[in-house]
């Protein structure tokens, strides 16, 4: 479900929040509208701890700190989650905030990608995941594995990019 482009505040998202809790159906939510705030924020934090079947969630909307203390209590106990995108100058936390959740998502094994940012991907980098994920198949490389590389693979990237955006070239 994408209610990416509606206009929702946090009184609304209270509403989805609560059918989130008992929501049988729905296996991804897009709520990246950016009139969600802190307070919309912890109502669908706290619905994640009772929900069952979502498996993705596009977040990308401020959180702030105090929110952020929601989503780690949540996914301590989300079970279902697998792909998690919140937005990375959006969730502001401190240091020690960030710590916890690398920890939470570590502990948390159902879930094979967090990912702070939502960007379109070429055609061509879609394809060589296609090609990557069928080699590491074909040769039973486990799944985790598979996560790591193309994390590694997009980091290495992200940092070439950096580096010819400050050089200049």
């Amino acid at each position: 479900m994408d209610i990416n482009y509606i206009s929702v505040k946090d009184k609304e998202i209270e509403y989805i929040a609560e059918a989130l809790k008992v929501n049988s159906s729905i296996t991804q939510l897009d709520i990246s509208n950016r009139g969600v705030g802190a307070e919309g924020s912890k109502y669908v934090a706290k619905a994640l701890k009772y929900n069952s079947t979502l498996s993705t969630l596009y977040f990308m909307t401020e959180i702030g700190n105090d929110p952020s203390k929601y989503y780690l209590k949540a996914l301590q106990f989300n079970s279902s989650l697998t792909d998690l995108h919140l937005d990375p100058i959006a969730f502001h936390t401190a240091r020690q905030e960030k710590t916890k959740l690398q920890q939470v998502l570590k502990k948390n094994l159902n879930i094979q990608s967090f990912a702070t940012q939502k960007l379109p991907l070429p055609k061509e980098i879609k394809e060589s995941i296609k090609e990557i994920s069928l080699i590491f198949k074909l040769f039973s490389i486990p799944r985790e594995l598979i996560s790591h590389f193309l994390k590694m693979y997009f980091l290495i990237d992200k940092l070439v990019l950096l580096k010819t955006e400050t050089s200049g070239e």
